[in-house]
This record gives structure tokens, C-alpha cells and sequence, in this order.
């Protein structure tokens, strides 16, 4: 048996799970057969929403530490969001001082104190990306270390940079083709640079991730002439990286796998016993086969892989993942090891109320065709024995020309709600009203499958349509910061203007490097910008110095010969313009924007010779400074291809109200939630992707499509209509069950009413109109 160096832990099984229900206050009745069977048993966890997987990862650690004696150090935990490893991470601790203080009166000293010593900081915990960076970080060999890690934009910006527009790719006709048949027929005709960069890195995620052999793709006699000069950009981004020492995640995964498979990493791997794995449907090829290879040094102490996800909340396709996986997991691992993995569910929801839970239920099995594709399992039910009844699952449906009469109803909900008065659904029920006490704005969530608060058209979503209607009637103010492209937000703008009006005010740098037409229309949108912004209220730098000063003091800097070129912080010049605009002093967005832009210079350190610095000679600013910044800072924020960090959505101030995409909301919970199932179907020919998407392919289709024979895994078991739809029954039932106490569904009447289809609300792949969502537990409101 397996010890930590303090000797012995164990403890018998009884007493652990008299203190699990006795002390922590656990009903262990479901999760006693997922534990029990101990760190040396493969297993397959199905974990409904809201049924606790978090508590089964902590009782399975627990388990395995104080009663089996396996040393913390040689159990892996990984998550999908850098919260839910901080969540596992923390439960796990509070959990286990909780039950060894509770022991103090149960066991000897020696055996208490042995308990006591016992770190469970020591269990490893975090994303699979955090995990591999550190572990390659720490078994590196003194002459080959680590690649430096970089974001996925930053990584795009250089293949924009050096795979497209170095030999001028951005201009070939084959090559835009190419991509345009990637992305499919449903997307608008144009194809800009920046687009084009997004298709090819996707493009190369999926080789790398499904393992395709792209020279035998590329030795077709029929290959279509873009896709090698696709492949060529590809292979220069790749050698760019290698000569910056840099990689993206989905590099850094690859050379893990390929370390772990010779051995390379075999110090760390040797003494692993227990693999825990969260969210195993949103896996992808590439991270099976590196679960697989740690669960193969795992069986050799007596360990086991044990993984846990729901299909009925696969939302990532669309960034490779493969639900197959999840699906076949037991099949595939016996296969592999030749032993079969035990499967248990988890049904019992302790998050929702029972109307909340019976619709949940209801929609998930609403569509046959969905069921012949899902993981047979029981379907979710409240706690046993619990009486209590929450309010009716409601749905509020307006007409009108756009969605402003639904989003105008909705405000007035919301302000109802937070009020002392409530709200009234109908005549004589029971009022809907906040805990003043202890809730806030921040307790409801509105979400949506997009937060754009502007359509194609430049006219105001149903997101857009609330901001307004919200501020019209003084709050609560929604925090949408990812509402809105980077590239649209004036006060965002303004700061990235007033940088190039610093830093190239003449333009001549943009005009030397021949940058994209889309990229260069942006930069002088934003120079425009900058030079019509006056700054009210006037701040200061310094006393005296105003902001026209402040810049032609950048512009007008120099260095002498003698002590050779003088750098400047571009992060120094960005805190001190923001003085200046009053969006980033007073916007809680604006500081969210900051951060963005923050983290771009941090991430373009490693791409060139000046970082993120502006050197200055006699002459003025160093040309290959200038050049750094724009393609390394400027261009990747002109393509608006930033990502804003989700972790600021979990400081949000308690009179803010939040706006989620489906995506973002994921792993999150709230009081009420508002779903919009269909503001923008006004008919029977609005937006057939996103609601019965019946024709043409989308991306992933395509991609398996076009290389899935040259790859190692393909998930063909599910067509390409069924995979669509199967996506949207999941992305409707993720909304749905983050609700608590209360769901409020919202729709244009046209996305409800009889003869629209729309699987949001409720229509099956084999129907041709809706029939709208059960009204055995939903009330309609007009």
C-alpha cells in the first residue's frame, strides 16, 4: 500500500462516511457507490446540472487521501475554467480540515497527528493547459526548456502576421476560396484578413488536435490550390514560433503528449495514482490520448482515470471537442486497457426548484431524435423528500417590429422585481420580489446565445434595446462588456487613436509596413476618433500638462547618441491618457476593456526585441519599436480578436446586472435567470442556424468533412444535421438550468407562435412547426 511520508493516513471507511454525513452534512446515499470503489477502479461519472460533481471529485479525493493512504501528491484534478479548479481546490481543503478536526475525538494521537500533517495542497489541481505549462515548466531538461506560453490572439496575430501577410497570402484568390468554403455558405460573402487568420488557426487546431496526417491530405490529386498555400502559411506560423521560443496552448499539449509517449516525462508520471477529469464531454482528441497515456503510469501504482461531464451540456464543438468521446468513454478505455470502467449518475439536482428541474428534464427528452444520440441515464429530480414548490417556469412573448417591446417588458420586470413591490405574473399570484437583505441586481443573470448589443445591420439587439431601456429608467446597469466588439467601443477608440497619434502620428510607419486595408480602415477610424475627443473634464498628468501636450511630448521625444536609445512603457502611457477618459474612470466595462488591452502588451513581450516599449534615438522613435508595437499590440486589437477574461465576471459589483452568452454562463448558477429562446425570429425566415438549422453545414461539419479521412479520430456517429441540432438542445438546456428559484423564458412572438421552428421552443428535428413549451409547467405571459 501506497503512504505519504508521514506515515500510514488510513482510516476506516465507516468512520468516513459517519463523518461525511454526520459532520459535513452530505447525504451520502448517491454518492457512496461512486466513492467507494476506491482510487483503483476507472470510472465514468454522468453528472446532471446541479447535481453536485464538485462535492463527488471532493469525496473521491478525500477518500482516496484518508482512507485509502494515497499520497496527495500523486493525485491530478483537472477542470475546464481556472474558477472551477479554484472551487475543487478550495472544497477540497475546507472539506478535509473539516473532517480532520472532526477525528480529533475518533483516533488515537499518533494517528491524529499523522492526519493533521497530511498536505493537500500537494494535490495537483487546475485546467489541463495549467497542468501541462507547469509540468513542462517543471521536468524540463537544462537544454531544451519550455517554449513561453502565449494566448490564442496573440498566437493569430503572429500567424496574421507571418503567415499571411509576410508573402502576401491575404491577397490570394485560391486561398480565400479555400477558407470560404471552410466556413461555410451561411456567413456574409466577405473575408478579411483578420477573419482569414481565425479560419487558418482553427484550421490548424483541428489537424493537431485530431491528429491529421496532412501530407497524405495534401498529396490528393484533387486538392483544391488553396489549401496548400494554406498549409505553407501554417508551416511559416509554426517556424515563427519556434525561432520566438513561444507557443500556444494547443502546441504546448502536442509537445506534452509527445514528451509523455517517450518517456521524457516519466519523473512525474511514475508516481501518479489517481487521474480526476471534470467536463470530459468538452474533451478533444489530443487531450483523450493525454488522459489515456497519465491513466497508463496511474495503472501501474494500482490508480485509475476517473472522469465525470454530461453530455446534455457538450457546448464546445465548435472548438474540436468531441462528445463521442464522453459517449463511448467506457468502450474506448476497455479497448485500450482492456479493463471496463464502472458508470454511475448523478440525478439528484439540489440547485433548481422542482419546476425548474421538470422542465429541464422535459426539454432535454423533448426530441426523439436527440435521445438516439444521448448517454442513457435516469432523468433529474429534486432531493428526496422535499416538499417546497417554487414559482412556474415562465414565458413572456411580445410582437412587434423589433425586439424593443420585449426588451421594454423585461426592464420592467427586472425593476419590479428588485423593488419593494415585486412582481405580479398574473392576476392573483404570488409576488416575485428580490431578498433585500441579501440580494442585489447582481443575483440575475440575463442569457442569450449572443450578447451582441448590435446586429449585422448596426441596429440594436434585444441586449442593445435593454441597455437603453434600463438607463432610460435608471438602472440597474447591465455589465456586458463582451457585448460589444473592441473595435465599436468610442472610449476604447479614443485611447488606441491617441496612441497612434503619439507614437505614428504622420502615419508613415503604417504606411511602410503595407498593413491590410481592414486593418489600416481601423487604425484611421480610431485616429479620427482621437482627434475629435475633448477631454471633459480636463485631468492632468502632471500640473500644467494637458492632454494635446502630453502627446506632442511623446512625439517629440528624443535620446542622445551617448546613452543610446531610451525605452518607454507603453503600459505607463496607457494609465496616464486614461486620465484624460473618463469611460475607464467611471465605467466598470471600461475597466474591463483596460484589462484587455493590459494583458495584450504583457502577452507581446516575447515576440520581438522591444516588448512592449517604444525606444527612442535622436532622431525620435526607433522604427523597429514602432513596427513591434503595431503588429504585435495594434493589429491584434484592430482584428478585434481578444478575448475578455472571464474571471472578472466573478467580481461583479452587486447593482450590476449580468449579461451571459450560453458559453460564458456555463459552470455558473443565479437566483433568476432570464433566457432569451428567440428575440430576433420574428418569422418562419429569420436566422435558420440558430434556431432549425435544416441546410448547409457549419464549421466543424465542414472540417470533419474535408480532412476527416486524414485523421485519427473523427466522431461520424451522428450526422451533420443531427450534431447541429443536437447542439442547440444543449446550448437551451445549459441556459435553463442555471436558474435557482426562478426562469424566465423570452421570445418575439413570431419565434413562439404556430408555424415558426425553432428548437428553443421546443420543436423536434422531425416537426415543421413549434408548438411551443409545455404549458403543464410554463405560464405564458402576453
Amino acid at each position: 500500500m501506497m503512504t505519504s511520508e508521514s506515515g500510514p493516513a488510513r482510516i476506516p471507511a465507516d468512520l468516513f462516511w459517519q463523518m461525511v454525513s454526520g459532520v459535513m452534512g452530505i447525504d451520502p446515499s448517491e454518492l457512496r457507490p461512486i466513492v467507494q470503489p476506491g482510487s483503483g477502479t476507472p470510472m465514468q461519472i454522468t453528472a446532471g446540472a446541479g447535481t453536485g460533481k464538485t462535492t463527488a471529485l471532493t469525496l473521491k479525493c478525500l477518500h482516496a487521501v484518508y482512507v485509502e493512504a494515497v499520497p496527495p501528491e500523486t493525485i491530478v484534478a483537472t477542470t475546464f475554467t481556472k474558477k472551477a479548479a479554484r472551487e475543487l481546490q478550495s472544497r477540497i481543503l475546507s472539506r478535509g480540515q473539516q473532517l480532520v478536526r472532526a477525528l480529533r475525538d475518533h483516533l488515537p494521537e499518533n494517528a491524529f497527528e499523522r492526519l493533521r500533517l497530511i498536505d493537500l495542497n500537494l494535490v495537483r489541481t487546475g485546467t489541463l493547459d495549467s497542468l501541462v505549462q507547469g509540468v513542462l515548466r517543471e521536468y524540463k531538461t537544462p537544454r531544451d526548456p519550455p517554449p513561453i506560453p502565449i494566448e490564442p490572439f496573440v498566437a493569430r496575430g503572429l500567424l496574421l502576421k507571418e503567415g499571411l501577410f509576410a508573402r502576401g497570402r491575404h491577397n490570394d484568390d485560391p486561398l480565400t476560396d479555400y477558407l470560404r468554403r471552410l466556413r461555410g455558405r451561411r456567413w456574409p460573402v466577405g473575408l478579411g484578413s483578420a477573419e482569414k487568420a481565425r479560419l487558418l488557426y482553427e484550421l490548424r487546431f483541428f489537424c493537431i488536435t485530431s491528429g491529421v496526417d496532412t501530407r497524405r491530405y495534401l498529396e490528393q490529386p484533387d486538392l483544391h490550390p488553396g489549401a496548400r498555400v494554406a498549409f505553407e502559411a501554417l508551416e511559416d506560423f509554426e517556424r515563427a514560433m519556434e525561432s520566438l521560443r513561444i507557443a500556444d496552448y494547443t502546441r504546448l499539449s502536442s509537445l506534452f503528449l509527445e514528451r509523455l509517449e517517450k518517456g521524457a516525462l516519466k519523473e512525474f508520471a511514475r508516481t501518479l495514482r489517481l487521474i480526476l477529469v471534470d467536463e470530459y464531454q468538452d474533451t478533444d482528441h489530443l487531450q483523450e490520448r493525454i488522459y489515456f497515456g497519465l491513466a497508463a503510469y496511474a495503472r501501474l501504482n494500482g490508480g485509475a482515470l476517473v472522469v465525470v461531464g454530461d453530455d446534455d451540456q457538450a457546448l464546445y464543438r465548435f472548438r474540436g471537442a468531441t462528445v463521442g468521446l464522453f459517449r463511448d468513454f467506457v468502450e474506448r478505455f476497455e479497448h485500450h486497457f482492456g479493463q471496463r470502467p464502472q458508470r454511475h449518475p448523478l440525478v439528484v439536482n439540489r440547485r433548481s426548484t422542482p419546476e425548474i428541474i421538470q422542465y429541464c428534464q422535459e426539454f432535454v427528452t423533448n426530441d426523439p431524435g436527440y435521445m438516439e444520440g444521448r448517454t442513457p441515464k435516469p432523468p433529474l429530480v429534486p432531493p428526496p423528500g422535499r416538499l417546497d414548490s417554487g414559482v412556474p417556469v415562465y414565458l413572456l412573448v411580445k410582437d412587434g417590429k423589433t425586439a424593443e417591446p420585449l426588451a421594454r417588458e423585461v426592464a420592467r420586470v427586472i425593476r419590479s422585481v428588485l423593488s419593494r413591490e415585486g412582481w405580479s405574473p398574473t392576476p392573483g399570484a404570488e409576488e416575485v420580489s428580490i431578498d433585500h437583505a441579501r440580494g442585489s441586481a447582481s443575483d440575475i443573470a440575463i442569457i442569450a446565445a449572443s450578447a451582441q448589443e448590435r446586429g449585422n445591420d448596426n441596429e440594436p439587439t434585444f441586449i442593445g434595446y435593454l441597455r437603453n431601456e434600463l438607463d432610460r429608467l435608471g438602472g440597474p446597469p447591465l455589465f456586458n462588456p463582451r457585448g460589444r466588439d473592441f473595435t465599436d467601443v468610442t472610449g476604447l477608440r479614443v485611447l488606441l487613436g491617441l496612441l497612434l497619434e503619439a507614437f505614428d502620428p504622420s502615419g508613415a510607419h503604417c504606411a511602410t509596413e503595407r498593413l491590410p486595408r481592414d486593418i489600416r480602415d481601423t487604425f484611421e477610424q480610431w485616429r479620427q476618433d482621437a482627434r475629435a475627443f475633448t477631454p471633459s473634464p480636463p485631468a492632468h498628468v502632471r500640473p500644467g500638462l494637458h492632454l494635446h501636450q502630453y502627446i506632442e511630448s511623446l512625439r517629440d521625444a528624443r535620446s542622445s547618441r551617448a546613452e543610446g536609445p531610451r525605452t518607454l512603457l507603453v503600459s505607463e502611457v496607457i494609465y496616464r491618457l486614461v486620465t484624460w477618459l473618463p469611460f475607464f474612470q467611471d465605467d466598470l466595462e471600461g475597466l474591463a476593456y483596460l484589462e484587455v488591452i493590459q494583458r495584450c502588451l504583457s502577452q507581446g513581450e516575447s515576440l520581438g526585441r522591444w516588448g512592449s516599449k517604444i525606444a527612442y534615438d535622436t532622431n525620435g522613435p526607433v522604427t523597429g519599436s514602432v513596427r513591434e508595437f503595431l503588429w504585435n499590440f495594434l493589429v491584434p486589437l484592430a482584428a478585434g480578436d481578444l478575448e475578455l477574461d472571464e474571471e472578472l465576471l466573478e467580481t461583479l459589483p452587486p447593482n450590476r446586472l449580468s449579461v451571459l452568452t450560453i458559453h460564458q454562463a456555463k459552470g455558473l448558477e443565479y437566483p433568476m435567470v432570464i433566457v432569451d429562446i428567440g428575440s430576433w425570429i420574428k418569422d418562419g425566415h429569420a436566422h435558420p442556424a440558430l434556431r432549425y438549422p435544416d441546410r448547409d453545414p457549419d464549421k466543424p461539419n465542414l472540417l470533419a468533412r474535408e480532412l476527416g479521412p486524414f485523421a485519427r479520430y473523427v466522431d461520424e456517429w451522428r450526422t451533420e444535421r443531427d450534431a447541429r441540432f443536437d447542439d442547440l438542445v444543449r446550448k437551451y438546456f445549459v441556459a435553463a438550468s442555471r436558474a435557482r428559484q426562478m426562469l424566465l423564458l423570452v421570445a418575439h412572438r413570431g419565434g413562439i407562435a404556430k408555424g415558426t421552428s425553432n428548437v428553443a421552443a421546443w420543436t423536434r428535428r422531425d416537426e415543421e412547426q413549434s408548438l411551443g413549451p409545455r404549458t403543464s409547467f410554463t405560464v405564458t405571459l402576453q
